[in-house]
């Protein structure tokens, strides 16, 4: 015995009580055990693993614990009940809208326009856009972005913006309307990331640092496919300058372009991270005409209230996001996998799972293929558990989007066990807001998701398969702030699969929500979908309506588990899923009175601000910051913000601080860039860089405080000889470029009296330019109380 043996610290557990259920003993034995240390894989339990995938996920705050008390609360756990399938699907309908005809502007408008197009048509567009809003009243700049490096770019559209075309009278710049989505060719040193794409990013970067000044509208030539009513049109329904209606061909109604389709899906990401400065996606047809102009202007003066609109012969319509069930239609045939079905992303979490289903259904080869093969962690695993379920089980360590490589594993494949399916399940993440993503970002995400299924679609046009399938995502649907990588790929993806099966190959685009389980997502990744209303799918669940798909032989198709009354779900998209939406309470506490123009951002700080003395301005405007950045941290204090710490060691990252800003943007009614919080690192550089918008005036009571204080120095000062001299010169040249700038006052003197007074004259003169007092004792001066 252990007692004979003299072993001290040993535990001694039971596995069976008697009147106990022995499973339920058994895991507690096992809790008792690997509480004390010892090594349990709880991964293998299937009772665990069962209830770990149906746990729900609790947020943590994103901030440094600081020592306060954040235990889970307990609370009941339902035990779930299936979700019917039906609930879980959803296509894309594009609606027919009502637009505002004829309407006029006396705005300033700059057309942005690539040097090089990738076909003469946009170049037409190009001048049927300009004509009409010059038609329509609008003074009309167009800018011309050449090739070059992404810092030549923003320099061209700096300089474009710079100098806003103004109508006589009129108001200052209001729109952007942009064609670079139609530029030919790729970014330096990609295959897969069209030119388009980064010049449409480096405009947005561009029209943030100009405090985001107008609404900007992407244009893109046939991306998205509406539906086949166009085919029945009149052949010049829209008066097109070929008297054709867009139909079938290159980038036309039933043949999308997948790379414009990449601006959408950049453009659904810049109207999260951008609220006030995005005006929405136009997609116009495939021939120009004058008539589709005069309705694509219709859209651009406010004629909808769309923010992802197509331009048809049928007239304008609207995108939406509506409910698909299947209601006990039968399915048109009954799929099976045979001979090799290949899993792009074989061995990661999405992979598996799909691979287990498939082994399940009969699969007799799996070709799971990855970066790193058979040397992916769980790959051992893998395959003894694919083989268990009858399963031959190939791994081939290869990049998705090699060519030769991937040309090289199929090549290899046995004669009896051709390929007949491919599941291109492969994805990387690289998130990083809009503001500072880099093209190398951008590049690593699409070769793996669009680079990897034109590979695919190339090498496999020849077989005679039975399925194509394309893992899309919720991300390519709507816009999820920080994804501007990962959307482009999946709104590639879904156009993609409407080419292949207009070409009469078989393609499945799935936009999937996210998965349940260990592997999926990063933990921030989920937390930041679940603050988007995206819940999350059980796998189970998943992989029956991948099973059902495929029976349905369907083209394009959302999975999803979502609330759609949360408020980031664009209205138009999901207007008819959601329910009445509350109207959204102010993120801080409101000053006195703001019940009376609760309808004008901002209003009610200004309200406040202008209740309390300018000294108070600061404290008054930090209590009302506070609960919005602890609202965007979820942290349950604002009080124990303090104006001096830093965002950084608060918990802020890049994407958190673009949420900062859309809050502080619908709180002030202030247009913030997406720097805000690099710029002003702490809660009081903040406030102090907001005044001088909220309270102007605040500004100038500070710096006429600090003028005072001068005057006081310099009345005290004993300074002579050099010492003065020095003093006297640079008091001469801060005099001197403060009336440059501003213009000198009337009877101030002139530059030359300036240069030539004495150091007693200058002070007078300073005394007299900004109403303080001089050596010789206090006068009218500014009061600051």
């Amino acid at each position: 015995t252990m007692d004979a043996a003299a072993t001290a610290g040993a535990l001694v557990t039971g596995t069976l009580r008697r009147d106990e259920d022995s499973t339920v003993r058994f895991l507690a034995s096992a809790a008792e055990w690997w509480a004390h240390g010892a090594p349990v894989d709880w991964s293998a339990t299937p009772a665990v693993a069962a209830a770990t995938a149906a746990a729900a996920a609790v947020d943590l705050p994103s901030y440094p614990f600081q020592r306060r008390r954040y235990w889970l609360e307990p609370r009941p756990v339902p035990a779930p009940a299936p979700a019917p399938l039906d609930a879980l699907r959803y296509r894309v309908a594009w609606q027919p809208v009502e637009t505002a005809a004829g309407a006029v502007t006396r705005d300033g408008w700059v057309l942005v326009v690539p040097e090089r197009y990738a076909t003469p048509g946009t170049a037409r567009w190009a001048e049927l856009l300009r004509d009409e809003l010059t038609a329509r009243g609008a003074a009309v700049r167009v800018v011309t972005v050449a090739g070059g490096t992404p810092e030549a770019q923003a320099r061209a559209l700096d300089e474009g913006l710079d100098a806003p075309p103004r109508p006589a009278g009129g108001p200052p710049l209001g729109r952007v309307v942009s064609l670079l989505s139609a530029g030919a060719g790729f970014a330096d040193g990609s295959g897969v990331l069209p030119w388009g794409v980064t010049a449409t990013l480096e405009l947005l970067r561009a029209v943030d640092r100009h405090g985001g000044a107008g609404a900007v509208w992407c244009a893109t030539r046939g991306a998205v496919s509406v539906d086949a009513v166009d085919a029945g049109a009149a052949p010049d329904a829209l008066g097109s300058d070929a008297d054709a209606v867009s139909g079938a061909g290159a980038g036309g109604e039933h043949d999308p372009d997948p790379y414009q389709a990449m601006v959408w899906g950049l453009g659904r990401v810049a109207a999260a991270e951008y609220p006030r400065a995005w005006g929405g996606l136009l997609d116009l047809p495939a021939e120009p005409g004058r008539e589709a102009a005069r309705l694509a202007v219709d859209v651009l003066l406010g004629g909808v209230t769309e923010q992802e609109v197509a331009i048809r012969g049928s007239g304008v319509r609207g995108r939406r996001l509506v409910r698909a069930p299947l209601a006990g239609r039968p399915p048109v045939r009954d799929w099976r996998p045979t001979g090799t079905v290949l899993i792009t992303g074989g061995t990661g979490a999405l992979g598996r799972h799909v691979a287990r289903h498939l082994a399940r259904a009969g699969a007799p080869h799996l070709l799971l293929l990855s970066r790193s093969g058979r040397e992916a962690p769980e790959a051992a695993r893998t395959e003894e558990e694919l083989t268990a379920l009858g399963a031959r089980v190939t791994f081939a360590a290869c990049d998705v989007a090699d060519r030769g490589a991937v040309a090289a594993v199929l090549g290899g494949l046995p004669e009896e066990l051709p390929l007949t399916a491919v599941v291109h399940a492969a994805g990387y993440l690289d998130d990083a807001p809009l503001g500072s993503l880099t093209a190398g970002q951008l590049d690593g995400v699409l070769r793996v998701k669009a680079g990897g299924a034109l590979v695919l679609d190339e090498l496999t046009r020849d077989l005679d398969l039975s399925a194509f399938v394309l893992f899309s995502s919720v991300a390519g649907l709507s816009g999820i702030a920080g994804q501007g990588g990962y959307a482009p790929g999946n709104a590639f993806l879904d156009a993609l699969a409407v080419r292949r099966r207009a070409a009469g190959r078989p393609a499945t685009a799935i936009a999937w929500g996210h998965w349940a389980g260990e592997g999926i997502a990063a933990p921030d990744v989920e937390a930041r979908l679940r603050a988007q209303g995206v819940l999350s799918l059980r796998p189970d669940l998943a992989v029956r309506a991948l099973a059902q798909i495929l029976d349905h032989d369907e083209t394009s198709v959302a999975v999803l588990d979502c609330d759609w009354n949360a408020p980031s779900w664009p209205p138009a998209l999901v207007g008819g899923l959601a329910g009445p939406r509350p109207a959204a309470p102010p993120a801080g506490p409101a000053g006195p009175g703001a019940e009376d123009g609760a309808a004008e951002p901002g209003a009610d700080l200004r309200r406040a601000l202008a209740a309390v003395p300018s000294t108070r301005h600061r404290d008054t405007l930090l209590e009302q910051l506070r609960p919005v950045i602890a609202a965007v941290l979820r942290h349950p204090s604002p009080e124990l913000i303090t104006p001096e710490q830093k965002f950084k060691d608060l918990g802020f990252d890049s994407l958190t601080s673009v949420e900062l800003r859309n809050a502080l943007e619908r709180r002030t009614g202030l247009r913030l860039t997406a720097t805000l919080v690099f710029d002003h690192p702490t809660p009081g550089a903040l406030a102090d860089h907001l005044l001088g918008s909220l309270a102007p005036q605040a500004g100038a009571d500070l710096l006429l405080a600090e003028l005072d204080r001068l005057a006081l120095l310099l009345a005290d000062a004993a300074a002579t000889g050099p010492d003065r001299g020095a003093v006297g010169e640079r008091l001469k040249r801060l005099l001197a470029g403060w009336q440059a700038a501003a213009g000198p006052a009337p009877g101030a003197p002139a530059t030359s009296d300036i240069e030539t007074a004495t150091d007693d004259e200058l002070i007078g003169l300073l005394a007299a330019e900004f109403d303080i007092y001089g050596p010789d004792g206090p006068g009218q001066g500014h009061s600051h109380e």
